[in-house]
């Protein structure tokens, strides 16, 4: 029963007191009379106990005696009366004591009677209590409600119940919580345990320390800390839960799992991102060993005759200790033949170093970067608020941008303006981005001499290299060193890259921005679409995220070494990534591998690239104009075969036709023996660049078949020999 300050009504009344028509008219009239001698008159009546007790407190609380009334009302549920009854009551009560303005008892009855059921949600004073809670704690530094356990359920209740415009004060009342009971981490309540209400306290750490309040601690720095405080909290409630209670132990076993596989996720991907920049310097050197060791023994050879002056020397001692008058000649090798020998070794290891098809720099920019990464990491904070749009095709122009022409009234002025402005700032936005994707990330060459990664080296580098290769006693140190120098100047090449993106490409998109949001003031568009002007202020700090991820790509990650993984965390890595680039898409998908599947640790990074491409080729290909995507992805294994199938669904629109003959000309165009001629190509499908991940990079056999089914679903199957990639 809630009261509002109104006379209650008869059926309340039939509730309390009876259904005695006689009776309750009588209580009725004393209400309405607000008579001073109510008492004495509703005892006249001849009520039961129970309910004279009620009438009064009705009574009272009318009349604004809400001393009496919170007396009458405790004395009820000190009666016999069933428990919904009083429940019935207990309401009432908080109501009272709501408007009596006792604060922190109105607000251990609201968490009290929720503890028994959340149906009481509905019908307490939530929105009145939290709005005094906040003005008493504003007024009052020690006001009383603050650090009560009770005061932190009644704003969880309120933003369950009501609406979410009091979560600060949720956040808040949880840290005042902890404060009072002097601990600064949730999950170091297990001390005062037994202080508080069972029920309560099982709830404020069940469903009020969660991560997004927890992530209000000044104590918690980071998403990992606050994820660590969340399992630990788990761990409590698991200690302090009903072991018969199978169901919430295992409700918290699963949230617990679901954050480990959340941080092994994270931390894989982060590190898979930091680990983009890659040259298979084994696979490299394994190709040419046997070639390159011979040049380096002739190298050798060359420096070791260098010593032909100490030759001279002890010839001339032979000569004089013989008497002989014959000349001693030593064979001296021209030290410009050691030098060309030299360079030829150099040259060779840095042209396989940065352009090997298999193993070099360049193609592994190109498949753990410029293919669809760069364009869909910058893009996608402007996707994601509609300021940009495709083109229509190759050489078509941009569409019209629907989205924010729909915002404009009928016939508007604007139309047209808006239209060409959005299109221009679509292509003014792609051509920053391809200039940085196509041209700057890049070898510097004749042919690309806005190239950043510069590996030309003068003379006055090799010559003190090559003095220091000459002292080098076998042939995997003076390697060992090659690698050293070149991954020195692919360190200064990423630092060059990073401060284009600081400098130059961050400033770039942010100028086209700034032009866009005055040339739509200028023309009267800001003010007609504010909407449109909130989302260029909304995008610029998304923009400059994603440009900082980009950048941090472009490092040698010093923590080489993963830990071996189930396959699905690669899978999750990829798929995370796409659903990250194609945000406007609804990606449902499903997985099924067998759970005891384990991999190479350092295959992680080249399984998760594979499932992008697949993934990124599903989102991209299956059709325009479309808000939800299906994937199945299972796996099996034969042996040590493993066997990869990924079916996704199509557009209703998709022209079939149409894919078949692309399924046919990728399957022909792409196949094994032409695929090194596409690898460090951007753009299609990108299924060169998984033969050269499974080729060279895990080194392992494999077979690629693509299918188009009648459902229709367009399916890739894999199979390739997983014997050394398993531990």
């Amino acid at each position: 029963m809630c009261f509002h300050g109104r006379l209650p009504s008869t059926s309340i009344i039939d509730v309390l007191f009876g259904q005695d028509p006689s009776k309750t008219s009588l209580i009725n009239r004393i209400i309405y009379a607000r008579d001073p001698n109510y008492s004495s008159e509703i005892d006249a009546i001849g009520l039961s106990d129970e309910s004279n007790l009620s009438a009064k407190a009705a009574t009272s609380a009318l009349l604004r005696d809400f001393s009496s009334s919170i007396q009458y009302l405790r004395a009820l549920l000190q009666t016999d009366l069933p428990e919904p009854v009083k429940d019935e009551h207990r309401t009432l009560l908080t109501e009272v004591l709501v408007k009596a303005k006792n604060l922190t008892e109105a607000c251990e009855e609201c968490a009290s009677l929720y503890m028994k059921s959340t149906y009481f949600a509905t019908k307490l004073p939530l929105n009145r209590l939290t709005k005094l809670i906040i003005e008493d704690q504003e007024e009052e530094n020690f006001a009383r409600t603050r650090g009560e356990l009770s005061t932190a359920i009644v704003f969880d209740m309120y933003a369950r119940h009501r609406s979410s415009n009091r979560d600060a004060e949720k956040a808040d009342s949880y840290k005042d919580f902890l404060r009072s009971q002097s601990v600064q981490h949730a999950s170091e309540l297990h001390a005062v345990l037994s202080d508080h209400d069972q029920k309560q306290i099982i709830y404020f750490l069940r469903n009020i320390c969660v991560p997004e309040v927890l992530d209000q601690s000044l104590y918690l720095e980071n998403t990992r800390e606050v994820e660590d405080e969340r399992a630990k909290i788990l761990l409590l409630l698991s200690d302090i839960t009903d072991k018969k209670d199978q169901d919430a132990q295992d409700k918290l076993i699963e949230e617990l799992r679901s954050i480990r596989t959340k941080q092994v996720l994270r931390d894989a991907t982060m590190r898979i991102d930091q680990s983009k920049i890659y040259v298979n310097m084994e696979g490299l050197r394994r190709s040419v060993d046997s070639q390159m060791r011979e040049s380096w023994r002739r190298y050798k050879l060359t420096v070791d005759s260098d010593f032909s002056a100490d030759i001279v020397h002890m010839g001339l001692i032979i000569k004089q200790g013989l008497n002989e008058k014959n000349s001693f000649i030593a064979v001296r090798v021209p030290t410009v033949e050691r030098i060309k020998l030299f360079d030829n070794i150099f040259i060779d290891l840095l042209d396989l170093f940065t352009t090997s098809k298999e193993f070099g720099l360049d193609a592994n920019l190109s498949t753990n970067i410029r293919h669809g990464y760069v364009v869909k990491e910058l893009r996608n904070p402007l996707v994601a608020l509609r300021l940009v749009t495709n083109k229509g095709s190759i050489d078509a122009g941009y569409r019209e941008n629907d989205y924010w022409l729909s915002k404009l009234s009928e016939g508007s002025q604007h139309r047209d303006t808006l239209s060409r402005r959005l299109s221009e700032f679509s292509e003014q936005i792609d051509k920053e981005i391809e200039r940085l994707n196509y041209q700057l990330l890049r070898l510097r060459t004749d042919a690309n001499p806005d190239g950043l990664f510069d590996f030309r080296f003068s003379d006055a580098v090799k010559r003190p290299l090559e003095s220091a290769c000459s002292k080098c006693s076998t042939y995997d140190e003076f390697m060992d060193l090659l690698s050293s120098v070149l991954w020195q100047a692919t360190e200064q090449n990423l630092a060059k890259v990073r401060d284009t993106l600081r400098l130059i490409v961050s400033p770039n998109l942010t100028n086209a921005l700034n032009q866009l949001q005055s040339d739509l003031y200028a023309a009267g568009i800001g003010h007609a679409l504010p909407e449109l002007n909130s989302a260029i202020a909304s995008v610029r700090p998304e923009l400059g995220h994603a440009i900082a991820r980009v950048s941090s790509w472009f490092v040698l990650s010093e923590d080489t070494e993963f830990p071996d993984f189930s396959i699905g965390t690669a899978f999750e890595a990829g798929l995370q990534t796409v659903k990250s680039y194609y945000s406007h898409l609804n990606i449902n998908s499903s997985f099924h591998a067998p759970g005891e599947l384990q991999l190479k640790g350092f295959t992680l990074p080249l399984f998760a690239r594979l499932f992008f491409i697949i993934l990124d080729n599903a989102a991209f290909h299956s059709g325009d104009n479309r808000t939800q995507l299906l994937l199945e992805t299972s796996i099996e294994m034969s042996g040590k075969t493993i066997h990869l199938r990924i079916a996704n669904d199509l557009a209703s629109d998709k022209d079939v036709g149409l894919l078949e003959r692309d399924v046919k000309n990728v399957l022909d165009k792409y196949s094994k023996d032409s695929a090194p001629e596409y690898v460090r190509l951007e753009g299609g499908s990108g299924y060169p660049k998984i033969w050269k991940l499974l080729t060279h990079d895990l080194r392992c056999p494999h077979d690629l078949d693509l299918s188009i089914t009648q459902d229709p679903k367009f399916v890739v199957d894999l199979s390739f020999d997983a014997r050394n990639l398993i531990p």
